[in-house]
């Protein structure tokens, strides 16, 4: 029996594994007498069941511990995945394609160093940047992702506030350009701030085709207005991460910005190179009220009044102090109805109307002041900043 007993707990040591197990031991009397040399069936059948249970006892506890560390680990090891996913797709975002186009550029001027937004316009060769007038920088670098190179100016325009670089050596690659911009379509602003450091915005265009006049009282055309985070500066992104425009001010708590198609206008105005000449007059106006004719003049086609101003015109509200403007006699209130042979109807008719003249061109300039007709002669002037 006892070999029996022995023989059981050696089958039970050798499957299980266990080196805890303890082998039975000889019975021994309380009072200390002899130890008993056998064991009863029911005392060793109760000593395996101790064991037994000590076994089981100590897996469960193990399973337990396991399959808690298990969950732990996987709940621990999915959050990290998840975390992944959100930060590859968001960099995926970023970098496909803007981390190959958006060009940080660091400029040093007069012993001080700022750094600026820029778009690459091209396969890895010219750098468009806006509000900055980087005539007078002693170095330019450009970074473009991981690259960075020197770079030089090569064409401006001061009306429009843009100017273009050419790197020293090709960096990047064309962006990836998408659909021009509609009302209410999210947008994000991606820009570098004064320190280099890069924000990303969010903005929702509220107006298309729309024209800006700047702090300097030039006018801006075919612009969009964007709500949201106002910043005066930075590449417009749409939601499939292509590039839709730049933002090139902000006025009035909306960012401004053009759009992709007047941006290659923009570009293809630069891509001569040298400084775009801009005309320029001098002036900050806006709509005139039209006046309706009486039903006597309207129906006898008989010229309306002087002063009557039938036709509307462009109401000057200021005059730039040194202007071809001001030395031609133009003053606030003046309402110009012609220039040259055009004419002037509203403000866009003002716009489109200057926009056609030289610099160095004399015009004539029919303006009513008070009602009465006159006709000045403008010098029209290089715009400069």
């Amino acid at each position: 029996m006892i070999g029996m007993v022995t023989q059981m707990d050696q089958i039970g040591d050798a499957g299980d594994q266990d080196p805890d197990d303890e082998p039975l031991e000889p019975w021994s009397a309380p009072d200390g007498g002899p130890p008993r040399q056998w064991t009863h069936p029911s005392e060793a059948g109760l000593q395996v069941r101790v064991q037994t249970d000590r076994r089981r006892g100590r897996r469960l506890a193990l399973s337990l511990l396991a399959i808690g560390t298990g969950v732990l680990l996987g709940t621990a090891l999915v959050a990290t995945l998840l975390r992944s996913d959100e930060t590859a797709a968001s960099t995926e975002t970023d970098r496909a394609p803007l981390h190959d186009c958006l060009a940080m550029v660091d400029v040093v001027s007069e012993g001080e160093e700022l750094q600026v937004t820029g778009l690459l316009v091209d396969d890895g060769r010219h750098v468009l940047v806006v509000g900055e007038d980087l005539r007078g920088a002693e170095r330019i670098a450009v970074r473009i992702g991981g690259s960075r190179t020197g770079a030089e100016l090569v064409a401006m325009d001061p009306y429009a506030d843009l100017s273009l670089l050419e790197l020293h050596a090709s960096a990047g690659s064309t962006p990836e350009i998408g659909d021009e911009p509609e009302v209410g379509e999210p947008l994000r602003i991606v820009h570098f701030d004064d320190a280099g450091t890069r924000h990303s915005s969010q903005a929702v265009v509220s107006e298309v085709a729309a024209r800006w006049t700047r702090p300097d009282h030039t006018v801006a055309e075919n612009v969009l207005t964007l709500e949201g985070d106002t910043t005066d500066s930075g590449v417009l992104v749409d939601p499939a991460g292509s590039v839709t425009g730049m933002v090139i001010g902000s006025a009035d708590g909306r960012s401004v910005a053009y759009g992709r198609e007047e941006l290659a206008r923009v570009v293809q105005r630069l891509a001569d190179g040298g400084i775009v000449e801009r005309p320029w007059i001098g002036v900050r106006a806006a709509d005139h009220p039209q006046s309706t004719p009486d039903a006597s003049a309207a129906q006898t086609s008989a010229a309306p009044e002087p002063g009557s101003n039938a036709q509307g015109g462009a109401e000057v509200i200021e005059v730039i102090p040194g202007s071809p403007a001001e030395l031609a006699g133009l003053a606030p209130g003046d309402v110009i109805v012609s220039v040259g042979t055009e004419r002037i109807v509203d403000l866009d008719d003002l716009v489109r109307a200057t926009a056609t003249l030289t610099p160095g061109e004399t015009v004539e300039v029919e303006i009513h002041r008070m009602g009465v007709p006159h006709h000045l002669v403008v010098v029209v002037a290089e715009y400069s900043d």
